[in-house]
């Protein structure tokens, strides 16, 4: 097994960093096809258990509506989520 199958395996099996690394690679599309759709897919995933540079990159991702439809509120939603975090990891690190 290489380095992106077992990159895959990790992120089927639910690992958010790998969900993210995934989504980085197919967005950029470095040493794979670039693949917006799967890049949204996996950043989901991520997002979904709280990374909050995945929940970032796909608020971006549904405002300019790559990947998938844009949903500008689905977006904004996203981006709060995001501030939301960064400002209770202010609040905690005082």
């Amino acid at each position: 097994m290489n380095d992106r199958e077992r990159l895959m395996q990790r992120a089927q099996d639910g690992d958010s960093r790998a969900q993210l690394a995934l989504a980085i690679t197919y967005a950029v599309g470095d040493d794979v096809q670039q693949d917006l759709t799967a890049a949204r897919h996996w950043y989901a995933m991520a997002a979904r258990q709280d990374e909050p540079e995945a929940a970032f990159n796909l608020a971006a991702m549904q405002l300019h509506g790559e990947g998938g439809p844009q949903d500008i509120e689905e977006a904004r939603r996203g981006y709060a989520r995001v501030r939301d975090g960064q400002l209770r990891c202010e609040r905690m690190a005082r």
